[in-house]
């Protein structure tokens, strides 16, 4: 009898603390997804002999907000990303053994605290996502071509991996009465705090950018630094230690308003620093890109686009780090291909760190919709390498993706994906036993709810 009053009396407090809580909500939502891929990829490992696979693989969201007042809100989400019937001893994932292919993950969980001090003050602290322009520098915390921390290395196609998030403290600012925005950060990209594991140092980010906005036109300048402090000198993932590595950049964008449908869009990113506590290298990569696209005001919507990408590489003989060091980039595969993007660990300029020969990427695209509900892209690649190699070609290849997508309620989506790449002479002097183009088919149903 005396346990169930206590019980009771546990129960009350409890409902008494949490119901005043609840009257605090004014709104709650939840919400989720799933995607499942369904891959045959032929010969993705190109200093090798030709391989095949075919592989199912699952994304699964789901996510809970919470707005508690007109100015604090708060956002929940979880992720499960698996291939189907792979089953990973945890040892050997990584060098720490943490993930598994089983395991749901934190992808999201930030607190908002919207017009601080002043109306369009905002402060966001917790797992969120990043994100500077069009995210061809800051994007994606995980991505193909440099596998961080955390991140379920299991999976057979990372390059379909939706985690983007990083552990972060932003503020940002937008203006009432002029269109102008800005925005600060810092995020941890690794913590040490245990002098055993492998990975013994700490990884920050800092970054910060201004945007401008009027009508029809913008210019946004940026800056970012990642410090890696590891006296050991262990390299983090492709980064090096002890390194310093700024990136300043700009971007702008154009809609013609005597061609209506004509937009243009253009970023360069500088490199530049040391090594913690200084040194002899230094890094002076850089890389960029131009484009345009016009868009017919026709009911199919059908559009041209065209953009040429670079990112630098390292002479022979040069003594500084002439590479461009990619950072944390988002969408990379529609400035290179799907195909080059899925491969980016033996692609040139992707993932070298200051000392490769860098990559050269023109592309020309098209697309329609030939009925309210499914849309067609095509786009071509030709891709080489930045830096000559002396007698090898500088040829990388020329890639062709082919993409249809299907609404088929205003929730599902059904998609596919076809690509081929010709492979240059680069490519080919990579292995002598491998004789074969690479090629993909991508099949994906997607829902949300």
């Amino acid at each position: 009898m005396k346990k169930g009053i206590l019980l009771l009396l546990a129960l009350a407090l409890i409902a008494g603390i949490a119901i005043p809580s609840y009257s605090a909500v004014t709104n709650v939502q939840v919400g989720g997804g799933i995607t499942i891929y369904g891959a045959y990829r032929h010969n993705f490992t190109f200093e090798s002999a030709y391989k095949t696979n075919d592989f199912l693989q699952t994304s699964a969201k789901i996510w809970v907000s919470a707005q508690l007042t007109s100015n604090v809100s708060a956002m929940v989400q979880l992720i499960n990303e698996r291939d189907w019937g792979q089953k990973v001893p945890q040892s050997i994932l990584d060098e720490e053994g943490f993930g598994n292919s089983s395991d749901v993950m934190l992808d999201l969980a930030y607190i908002k605290l919207a017009d601080i001090f002043t109306p369009g003050l905002n402060v966001t602290v917790g797992r969120q996502n990043l994100l500077i322009g069009e995210g061809f520098i800051i994007g994606d915390q995980y991505w193909a071509g440099n596998n961080h921390q955390g991140y379920p290395t299991n999976l057979l196609a990372i390059d379909l991996g939706q985690q983007t998030a990083f552990d972060a403290i932003k503020v940002d600012y937008k203006s009432a009465t002029a269109p102008l925005s800005v925005q600060g950060f810092f995020a941890k990209i690794n913590e040490s705090w245990f002098s055993a594991l492998p990975v013994d140092y700490d990884v920050d980010l800092y970054g910060a950018s201004l945007l401008y906005a009027p009508d029809n036109w913008s210019i946004e300048p940026y800056i970012v630094n990642l410090y890696n402090d590891d006296s050991a000198g262990t390299d983090f993932y492709g980064y090096t230690a002890n390194e310093n590595l700024s990136t300043a950049g700009i971007r702008g964008t154009i809609d013609i308003p005597a061609v209506k449908g004509l937009s243009f869009n253009a970023e360069y990113a500088k490199q530049f620093g040391k090594p913690v506590g200084g040194g002899t290298v230094d890094y002076s990569g850089w890389a960029g890109y131009v484009g345009g696209e016009f868009k017919f005001p026709v009911p199919t919507n059908p559009y041209l686009m065209a953009q040429y990408t670079m990112y630098s590489g390292k002479s022979t003989g040069s003594s500084s780090d002439e590479a461009f060091v990619p950072m944390f980039p988002s969408d990379v595969a529609d400035n290179v291909g799907l195909i080059a993007y899925a491969d980016a660990a033996t692609l040139p300029g992707i993932v070298t760190n200051g000392t490769g020969p860098g990559l050269k990427s023109a592309k020309l695209g098209f697309g329609f919709m030939p009925t309210d509900k499914l849309g067609v892209a095509l786009n071509w690649f030709n891709l080489a390498v930045a830096e000559s190699q002396g007698a090898v070609s500088d040829a990388i290849g020329n890639e062709v993706d082919l993409s249809f997508k299907y609404a088929y309620t205003e929730d599902v989506c059904v998609g596919l994906d076809l690509g081929t790449l010709a492979r240059g002479d680069y490519i080919k002097a990579l292995s002598a036993s491998n004789t074969e183009n690479p090629w993909e088919a991508v099949a994906s149903l997607s829902v949300k709810f």
